[in-house]
């Protein structure tokens, strides 16, 4: 393709002598001399190049690219026009069927690059290597494939790549990715990379944030991450992935760590207990591995920055530790299809002021249910179903007026009648009493008039058992019996 007129045009309002800035605006439409450019743009909005120039070419640092459905072509010639300049922003275009075109490796001077949000196809381009200057790299949300190009490795000024959300991104992570020093920010998440986790990524020193979840990615995670140089990492990321064997104990190492998901892995054994030492950490997903023995050690009774715990859809046994009523910050506790046995500990009332939801559902537990979980005052969500959990249910769950929405204590050994207090819950929307043979009374009058009410499913009297003790009368339009 020639150089068009109006690219010199372009470059010279670039070159201005004016000591403010100034904008030129070009509109594409309106070329006469390009109408291949034209005629394969659909129908929309003007697309609009727009030129933000100074003095000093040099420190030209914004070019953005307003518009729908652009052809390779055009985006071709566009990259053309302001070779030598710098990108910020050619985001939410919807640029359909588009790939980035090898010329942008003209673009010696690009700090900034983004693509988010479009429908760009094809590959990353090696000639993005020959962006030496680049510090932000961004096309997340597209559709790009293939490969990662090794000249990454090259952009060693880089302090941002955020290719998430392109699905169809494959094969290995580069390892030239651990020469990029400088970067803070590599999020790779919901694409298909496959393989390991190259251990050349404990070199990135300067790392703040790892994403590499919802990919493909096997085998162990390499003992180069936890040797001690990412002492900046504050979140990390690998969840949804293939990857198994034990969490290292070194992980204590990465004491900066405010986040981590291993979650939806096949991670086993049980919990390292230095995991104590990450004292940051505010949020710890463990959830759907396969965990086993003491997967709640002593030593995280020290976590007290932790608002969420995830351990369900795990092997883990023994006993729920009452260490667990020190993490006072918490405001997600889900321990839920596990292998946990014994009481509930009454610790657990110390979580008063911000725990909302509370998962503790398909395990061994037994005794009681203990009445100091009506302490918790911000309860939204409780979960118990499934345990061997007796005796009454503790009037003190009436005081929790404001917030409960879910409560389900189904397919236990519970006795007794339902406490009138139940019906001071206003908030309340779902009560499974269910498969408690020896629960018997009435269902509280006053819910039945809650508007918030959607559904209540308790053990009532059916034909074969209509002379049976142990059932709850219900006369709840909502309520749904189950028989025994």
């Amino acid at each position: 393709m020639s150089r068009p007129a109006h690219a010199d045009a372009a470059m010279e309002a670039l070159t201005t002598t004016n000591t403010t800035p100034h904008t030129t605006t070009i509109h594409v439409e309106e070329y006469q001399d390009e109408p291949e450019c034209t005629s394969k743009r659909s129908t929309g909005t003007n697309a609009v190049l727009v030129l933000h120039a100074t003095p000093d070419t040099t420190t030209t640092t914004v070019f953005e690219l307003f518009g729908t459905n652009y052809t390779h072509d055009c985006i071709q010639e566009t990259f053309y026009l302001v070779q030598g300049s710098t990108i910020n922003s050619s985001q939410h275009n919807h640029l359909q069927g588009t790939s980035i075109p090898t010329l942008i490796g003209l673009l010696t001077k690009l700090t900034q690059l983004s693509l988010s949000s479009n429908h760009l196809s094809g590959s990353l381009p090696t000639e993005v290597g020959l962006l030496i200057h680049l510090v932000h790299l961004n096309a997340n949300h597209n559709q790009l494939s293939g490969r990662l190009p090794s000249e990454l490795g090259l952009l060693t000024k880089l302090t941002q790549l955020e290719l998430n959300h392109n699905q169809h991104l494959s094969s290995s992570i580069p390892t030239q990715i651990g020469a990029l020093t400088w970067l803070k920010d590599l999020s790779l998440s919901h694409n298909q990379f496959s393989q390991g986790i190259p251990s050349e990524l404990g070199q990135l020193t300067a790392l703040t944030f790892l994403g590499l979840g919802m990919n493909q990615l096997s085998n162990t995670i390499p003992a180069q991450l936890f040797m001690g140089r990412l002492t900046q990492l504050q979140w990390l990321d690998i969840e949804g992935n293939q990857l198994s064997g034990t969490i290292s104990t070194e992980i204590a190492l990465l004491t900066a760590l405010n986040g981590m998901s291993l979650a939806h892995n096949q991670f086993s054994h049980q919990l390292p207990t230095q995991i104590g030492r990450l004292t940051n950490l505010v949020s710890l997903s463990l959830d759907n591995n396969q965990l086993s023995q003491n997967c709640v050690p002593t030593e995280m009774g020290q976590l007290t920055h932790l608002k969420k715990l995830h351990l369900h859809r795990n092997q883990c046994s023994h006993t729920i530790p009452t260490h667990i009523g020190m993490l006072t910050a918490m405001t997600s506790l889900q321990l839920y299809n596990n292998q946990f046995s014994h009481r509930i500990p009454t610790e657990i009332g110390l979580l008063s002021t911000h725990l909302e939801i509370l998962f503790l559902s398909n395990n061994r537990l037994s005794g009681s249910v203990p009445f100091e979980i009506g302490r918790l005052s911000a309860l939204k969500f409780l979960g118990m179903h499934h345990n061997r959990l007796s005796n009454s249910i503790p009037t003190q769950l009436g005081v929790l007026v404001n917030n409960l929405e879910f409560l389900d204590l189904a397919d236990n050994q519970l006795s007794g009648s339902i406490p009138s207090e139940m019906g001071l819950l206003p908030a309340l929307e779902w009560l499974y009493l269910q498969n408690n043979h020896q629960l018997s009374g009435h269902v509280p009058t006053n819910l039945c008039y809650n508007q918030a009410l959607q559904e209540i499913k308790v053990d009532c009297p059916t034909s074969n058992h209509l002379e049976d003790d142990d059932y709850v009368e219900c006369s709840c339009t909502q309520c749904r019996c189950a028989s025994h």
